[in-house]
């Protein structure tokens, strides 16, 4: 069990405006860096990484609504790696399955009310089972 702790800061509270204004350019700084993440995703086929990254985001290059210590700014950019993570890694799709020594099988199974997994119609005529499980299925885009 983790223990946390809530501080509610109002509106009419002195240090409400200095937040509000360094949550304002986190937030930047996040869209920024995540915009950058995915330009590189789709363009090179690649992830940054976060020392990659963090070099782009040095104090002098920050814009004006992004200016934050640089201790904020890094530890802005490692959340959105450890967002990153979750993402699964890019992997390029290929128009067809590979050719293993099992055919590619598609289920076509319907469920009956008792629950019980039954062959689709269209498979249960002759025709279609002489041919079934010959040659491998192929996926298409």
């Amino acid at each position: 069990m983790q223990l946390a702790e809530q501080h509610i800061i109002r509106r009419d509270d002195k240090r409400f405006a200095a937040l509000d204004q360094a949550c304002f350019y986190a937030k930047n700084i996040y869209n920024a860096a995540n915009y950058e993440l995915r330009q590189t995703l789709f363009a090179e086929r690649r992830r940054l990484s976060y020392t990659e990254q963090e070099k782009h985001f040095k104090q002098k290059d920050l814009l004006p609504d992004q200016q934050l210590p640089m201790k904020v700014v890094q530890h802005v950019l490692k959340g959105l790696h450890h967002d990153g993570t979750a993402l699964p890694p890019h992997k390029p799709r290929t128009r067809y399955a590979l050719r293993s020594s099992k055919p590619v099988r598609s289920c076509h199974t319907t469920k009956t009310r008792a629950g019980a997994a039954q062959p689709s119609s269209s498979l249960s005529r002759p025709s279609a089972r002489k041919h079934y499980g010959k040659e491998p299925l192929y996926f298409q885009d």
